[in-house]
């Protein structure tokens, strides 16, 4: 809901949109230290768990029903912040004819590297700081995200998450098309995937 709020409104950009989205997943993660695993993104669930499965003498092996808890439950969050977005704001429908014409000067290969290396960077803090004895693992990585939202928001507008993608593609706002959010799924995983063996290959702890 804070990246559709911030990031595709009528009165977005917001120049504080990469602190505020970060700043909630790192209460998010705060908040649910102890008693879940604190990705809210499928793409980190893929990739940290994917590279973890891949090494050996690993202390956690995730359930068939776990993997599917947290690959779609934030996809389930993802179209009720849609949902939430479009009733909050139904002004702006009437308002306005929502366009995507200044994003469209950029190339889809562009924005799919865009996502691809953000998700990277944002795994790789997760899987490295989140294993490491520092209590502040949940600053970095909320840190990470607001930079990488900073670093690539004006040319894929920063999601770096398949379930924000989704709740993007449905909130109306004509900020991507179906085909493109799938394409942004795709190569957000990858990044993570990618990001969750370099985490593996640098920590000795098991994710």
């Amino acid at each position: 809901l804070a990246v559709l709020s911030t990031g595709t409104s009528l009165d977005a950009p917001n120049d504080y949109a990469g602190f505020a989205i970060g700043s909630s997943v790192m209460a998010g993660i705060i908040a649910c230290t102890g008693y879940d695993q604190g990705s809210f993104n499928p793409a980190v669930t893929w990739g940290i768990n994917l590279a973890n499965y891949a090494r050996a003498g690993r202390t956690s092996d995730p359930t068939a029903s776990a993997w599917m808890i947290f690959m779609l439950s934030p996809m389930l969050g993802g179209i009720i912040a849609a949902a939430v977005f479009r009733l909050t704001r139904k002004r702006e429908f009437l308002l306005m004819e929502p366009s995507a014409a200044a994003v469209e000067l950029i190339s889809l290969p562009e924005k799919l590297l865009a996502e691809f290396a953000g998700t990277f960077f944002l795994v790789l803090t997760i899987g490295t700081a989140a294993t490491g004895p520092s209590p502040l693992a949940p600053v970095a990585i909320g840190l990470m995200l607001a930079v990488q939202i900073y670093t690539y928001g004006s040319v894929s507008g920063g999601l770096f998450n398949p379930a924000v993608a989704v709740a993007v593609l449905l909130s109306g706002r004509r900020k991507i098309s179906p085909s493109d959010c799938a394409a942004y799924a795709l190569a957000q995983c990858l990044g993570a995937c990618l990001a969750g063996f370099f985490a593996v290959g640098t920590t000795s702890s098991s994710f």
